[in-house]
């Protein structure tokens, strides 16, 4: 009657999936402080359920990443630099959670085909169209005429743009180019015919001179620019939409509890948490009057 009753007792405890038992291991890009912000937030969010380990890229080696990939774990890399050595040495069996990525960039890389369908999800750097053109009609209803610069590597993103624009009654004038020149040329004739200049991520087209280049004509032709980082509200734009790494890192801890559940990643996202940021010298520069940044915070729904 004991020996049942034991078993009884076995049949009864939890099941503990065999992916909780792996370990989380964040992996920094750089000791930067945006990367780092990015870490303790996720951190936070686990709420010392589990173990954290961190590591530099430049201080992991290919082949002890490697040993890392092929076990159970979380592996949660922050930056471009940091995802594209963890896609380069992939082993085969740890799961990946990137932070703080460009959706375009991340987009490109070749993963394991398995691992895209199982294991494998982002939290994205930049934001959905929405709160893009939620901002610009926040800020200025009467501007109907907006441009827009990407290279092919936006091609999902300028279509849902596009889409979006349709949908609030927005005219989007937008190029598409193939070099870092074409981007330059691109820009005067969008200027003319553009009351406004939405910016994507984009590494060929928001490169450091092409950036420069295109705050300073824009700010000549008197055409604000929304954009989607405080540093280019203070480099020049006249306000952007964005997601801190404070707020990428704790949407990310969120996902890894659900990971470590044994719920398994949810789908790749843009942070749900965001913030506001308006650029008041340059707006009067141009001669615009926009509301408090405050109120327009409250009126997109951002969170600080």
């Amino acid at each position: 009657m004991g020996t049942w009753l034991a078993l009884l007792a076995l049949f009864c405890l939890p099941v503990r999936p065999l992916w909780a038992d792996g370990e989380v291991h964040l992996l920094l890009s750089e000791p930067e402080a945006a990367y780092v912000a990015a870490g303790q937030a996720f951190r936070e969010a686990l709420g010392g359920t589990r173990p954290v380990q961190t590591w530099l890229v430049q201080e992991l080696g290919p082949e002890r990443l490697r040993l890392l990939t092929r076990e159970n774990n979380l592996l949660v890399p922050i930056g471009m630099r940091a995802v594209r050595f963890v896609a380069e040495q992939h082993a085969g069996r740890a799961t990946i959670l990137g932070l703080m990525v460009p959706r375009a960039t991340v987009e490109r890389i070749a993963w394991p085909e398995e691992l895209r369908r199982t294991r494998l999800a982002f939290v994205y750097i930049d934001q959905p169209v929405e709160r893009s053109l939620a901002l610009l009609t926040a800020l200025m209803p009467e501007r109907k005429r907006f441009g827009v610069i990407v290279s092919r590597e936006n091609g999902n993103t300028l279509r849902d743009l596009e889409r979006e624009a349709a949908r609030r009654g927005l005219l989007p004038h937008a190029a598409v180019v193939e070099s870092m020149g074409a981007a330059r040329t691109a820009l005067h004739r969008i200027l003319q015919d553009s009351e406004a200049l939405v910016l994507l991520p984009d590494s060929l087209v928001l490169t450091h001179v092409n950036l420069q280049n295109l705050l300073l004509s824009s700010y000549r032709a008197g055409v604000p620019v929304i954009g989607f980082s405080p540093g280019l509200v203070k480099a020049g734009a006249v306000a952007a939409v964005f997601s801190s790494p404070q707020q990428i890192g704790w949407q990310g801890g969120g996902m890894a509890q659900r990971w470590l559940a044994g719920g398994g990643l949810p789908a790749s996202q843009y942070a749900s948490r965001f913030s506001v940021r308006i650029n008041d010298h340059v707006a009067r520069s141009l001669g615009l009057d926009l509301p408090p940044e405050a109120r327009v915070a409250r009126m997109l729904g951002a969170q600080d």
